[in-house]
């Protein structure tokens, strides 16, 4: 046989490419002297040589397995790369006694534990298998949002229980894991690993032990993958040749994280039959895959809506609501099984685009192709009948799934206005073909109206789809990561009072009215008023703005000032301040602000109301200067204006020559921070945090952050007296860039001594926000997701916050100090408890 592709080298795995056909029948040779690789061996190396590049659903099978810790089968694959891998002769016969041992066993009993920090332990799984048949109980996880379900396999067919669900699904399968059962012995994994295309490096030694009186030998095997690296160690009891535990530590190549697993081994066990029976509690709903498959293709078949549009005919074969309000749809829109795929994406070669929208000016976010489902395979060789999808009319049925960003419950019925954009003609998919191109000029709309939704949240076709949703948790998982929530399973810190989904983009600003009983968040187009004692909408602000920041109230509360601004791309066509009445949502009054206003960092109403204070940046030119240092000619400006008629009062300008990272005035408008950037030839040298007074115009304390810190975000206490600066610090030459993580500093600001230093986290390399609570004594930080509160006296962390989906942008406290708001990307707002 010639071989294709050199296989790894036995003795060191350190050659990798380099090894041949001749060193695999030597290790196969070593490991069973009396087995020589059959055709079929061969073969399936010569494949798996061939297709080098590719990841095949088997090998993620096999993966999966291991790192979720099965037990058997992943000890076993362990030891076929050993037997494999390792041609020494002592090691090869205890592996050979043990690969016959196994495969002399009548039955096994398999279970399996996360070891979490500390060493204590979580069970994950636990497995029974006796004469080809297997259940498979899995137990929640909190750290993967996995649900409790059990699985068993027997008489060709797979049922799988969801109790969360009150759901079971059975379908035909050749074994356990949609494959031929091959045993659990060396030789079977070899095959398995064979085929899998593995190319891990591999060092195996093992000892003698003693456990309870027994004798025993421990193996210890470690592997070094693409991926991940495996440490294993399998202890085997000498008189059985059986193994009797395991131990693996999977480490992720990328990320440095580590996940730990044990598993109990027992064998030869007398298992009750009741144990491998398919019996669920009464009522259980029952979805079988194989009847299902033919009776919706007998259904998408008719179809419910059509179009002719350009050269091709839009057919809409179904539209389904679940219990959540997301929508699915099913359609054919002219593309063949075989039309281009634009690199093999499942979702690429579309030459059309596609919107959903409802009467009531629902948000909906589209799902695919992240989080979404593909009904078609991209090989073109999908048949009508097969799980890898249908073909009508010679055509590829198509998928999309949207989520709302806020559930729609209680549900009203609705129509549902779907629009594609097409090219007039039918690409195939190739949209920068030699001839033509896609112009997406034609358009086709449907509106189709939906009276209830279904009861389940996944739809009952999608087993039959190539990429379809299996579990109702995978929904669950989707519609939070679309809501910026955490997946299920996943706890909240318990300081949470409530979530407040404005079903709304980023939260670009918040602030609390004087009582503290009103909460405003501004999104970019609008305002929004919650009750923060029921969590409520209260009121919507609208603007035609593209843009609002920031926001302010008067001291009565009876007030709220803001400034919107209204973007053409980048382009800022103008801003506006605006004061709106909170109880009626009437705007009371707008000015424009100057062309020249580039950004505004904070608004301030005077106690009597009669003064509005704007504190903004202005950006006129920014250049590198002799290719060695970066100069923004800029300003910092304080605007007052009369609340009543919106007349200027007065303008302060602070002229900068340097980059201004942030900015902060001090209360009362006196004076203002700003941090300036210094930089070398592109390199940072840290920030100076300069003070300045408003009405002279001139710096009153100027003071160098430490450790090269970036003070990318500007605070000031209420009472005036500290200053915070969050943002990262550099170490090393100061010719390069090391960034060693996040800081945030706090500095007497009428001194400019350094008070206290708060460490963060470094897996995240920004601080996105930062405030001080009302009494100076808390300081909020956020990172990520994550949410900090410090006590600005001690440098003490106090409060370390989970809720985020997404990443928080804004963070404030209530007047008295009790309760922090958080806001991130995707709107979600969080009011958290402060103890």
């Amino acid at each position: 046989m010639k071989p294709q592709k050199p296989m790894p080298n036995e003795s060191h795995l350190q050659e990798g490419e380099a090894a041949s056909e001749g060193r695999l029948r030597a290790a196969l040779h070593d490991a069973y002297p009396a087995m020589q690789p059959s055709p079929q061996l061969r073969a399936r190396v010569a494949e798996m040589a061939a297709a080098h590049a590719l990841r095949t659903t088997r090998q993620r099978t096999v993966r999966l397995r291991l790192r979720a810790g099965l037990g058997l089968a992943g000890a076993a694959a362990m030891l076929a790369l050993m037997v494999m891998m390792w041609p020494r002769v002592v090691l090869a016969q205890m592996l050979r006694r043990m690969d016959a041992a196994m495969n002399g066993a009548q039955s096994a009993h398999i279970i399996s534990w996360k070891i979490k920090e500390g060493g204590s332990r979580v069970k994950e799984r636990e497995t029974w298998h006796q004469n080809g048949r297997l259940r498979l109980e899995t137990w929640p996880s909190q750290e993967t949002g996995q649900s409790r379900r059990i699985e068993v396999f027997t008489d060709g067919r797979l049922w799988r229980y969801e109790p969360q669900f009150d759901k079971v699904t059975v379908r035909r399968q050749d074994g356990p894991f949609g494959s031929q059962p091959g045993g659990f012995t060396g030789a079977a994994c070899i095959r398995r690993f064979t085929s899998s295309n593995w190319r891990n490096k591999v060092s195996v030694r093992s000892e003698n032990v003693q456990v309870g009186g027994r004798a025993a030998r421990r193996v210890h095997i470690q592997t070094s993958g693409a991926m991940e690296d495996y440490n294993i160690v399998l202890l085997v009891e000498a008189a059985t040749d059986l193994p009797i535990e395991m131990e693996m530590e999977v480490t992720s190549v990328h990320s440095g994280k580590k996940l730990k697993l044990f598993a109990e081994f027992q064998f030869d066990q007398v298992l009750a039959a009741s144990l491998f029976e398919p019996k669920f509690p009464a009522g259980t709903r029952v979805v079988d895959h194989d009847k299902g498959k033919e009776e919706w293709r007998q259904r998408l078949a008719k179809g419910i809506a059509r179009q002719k549009v350009g050269d091709r005919t839009i057919v809409i074969r179904d539209l389904q609501v679940n219990a959540e309000g997301d929508v699915f749809l099913l359609y054919t829109a002219g593309k063949r099984p075989g039309d281009s795929f634009r690199g093999g994406q499942a979702y690429a070669g579309r030459d059309w685009e596609i919107s959903l929208m409802d009467e009531f000016g629902t948000e909906y976010k589209w799902s695919n192709p992240t989080m979404g489902f593909q009904p078609m395979s991209g090989n073109g060789k999908a048949d009508p009948n097969s799980p890898n999808g249908y073909v009508f009319n010679g055509e590829r049925l198509e998928g999309d799934w949207w989520i709302p960003s806020v559930p729609q419950k209680p549900w009203k019925p609705r129509r549902f206005t779907i629009t594609f954009q097409v090219n007039p003609t039918n690409l195939h998919g190739d949209w920068d073909g030699p001839v033509l191109k896609t112009n997406l000029s034609e358009t086709a709309r449907f509106t189709l109206p939906v009276q209830r939704p279904a009861t389940a949240l996944v739809p009952d076709y999608m087993p039959y789809m190539f990429m379809g949703l299996w579990r109702e948790e995978d929904v669950r998982k989707a519609e939070a990561d679309v809501r910026g929530l955490l997946p299920p399973g996943v706890e909240e810190s318990p300081q949470i009072i409530h979530t407040l989904l404005s079903g709304k983009d980023s939260v670009d600003a918040l602030a609390f009215s004087p009582d503290g009983k009103t909460l405003a968040s501004a999104w970019d187009s609008g305002i929004q008023l919650w009750n923060t004692r029921t969590g409520k909408l209260s009121k919507t602000l609208t603007t035609q703005a593209t843009s609002v920041t920031p926001l302010a109230f008067s001291s009565d509360g009876q007030t709220l000032a803001g400034a919107s601004h209204l973007y053409e791309g980048k382009k800022r066509i103008n801003s506006l301040l605006q004061l709106w009445d909170t109880k009626s949502g009437e705007a009371e009054l707008k000015i424009k602000l100057p062309d020249e206003t580039t950004w505004l960092g904070a608004l301030d109403l005077s106690p009597d109301g009669r003064t509005l204070t704007s504190t903004g940046l202005i950006v006129t030119e920014a250049e590198w200067k002799d290719g060695e240092r970066y100069v923004a000619k800029a300003a910092a400006q304080v605007r007052s204006w009369s609340a009543h008629n919106g007349k200027a009062l007065q303008t302060r300008t602070i002229p900068h020559d340097g980059f201004i990272l942030g900015f902060a005035p001090l209360p009362g408008g006196s004076a203002i921070v700003t941090s300036l950037q210094r930089s070398e030839k592109g390199i940072n040298q840290g920030s100076l945090i300069r003070l300045w007074d408003v009405e002279t115009g001139k710096a009153q304390l100027t003071f160098e952050a430490p450790d090269r810190f970036e003070a990318r975000l500007i605070a000031v206490s209420p009472d005036g007296k500290v200053v915070a600066g969050g943002g990262n610090a550099y170490t090393g030459d100061t010719t390069t860039n090391t960034n060693i993580g996040t800081r945030v500093h706090l500095w007497d600001a009428r001194t400019g001594k350094l008070l206290q230093t708060m460490r963060g986290d470094d897996s995240h390399d920004w601080v996105s926000g930062l405030a001080f609570s009302l009494d100076g004594n808390k300081i909020a930080v956020v990172q990520g997701k994550m949410v900090y509160v410090w006590d600005a006296q001690s440098g003490k962390q106090l409060h370390s916050f989970v809720g985020h989906g997404k990443d928080v942008m804004k963070v404030s406290f209530s007047p008295d100090g009790k309760i922090l708001a958080s806001g991130d990307l995707v709107g979600v707002i969080k009011l958290w408890r402060i103890e």
